[in-house]
């Protein structure tokens, strides 16, 4: 944010984890993921793609957050 003080920094977050960056100066925008059936995932998911992020980083293994990362392009 320091070099780019117009970029928009998201975080996607599970909810034991909300609390460690909802309060963080550099954070614009906190999406809380939940666990929950297909129709509330494939909500997520599609809010995720709708939003055209520029970059994505994910920090867990597994197959899960790799697909966050996809639809997000």
């Amino acid at each position: 944010k320091r070099l780019f003080p117009e970029a928009h920094l998201s975080v996607l977050v599970e909810r034991p984890s909300y609390d460690l960056v909802c309060d963080h100066p550099a954070v614009d925008e906190v999406l809380c993921f939940e666990k929950g059936g297909l129709w509330k995932e494939a909500g997520f998911y599609l809010r995720l793609f709708r939003n055209h992020y520029d970059v994505a980083i994910d920090m867990h293994e597994g197959t899960r957050g790799a697909v966050m990362c996809f639809v997000t392009r």
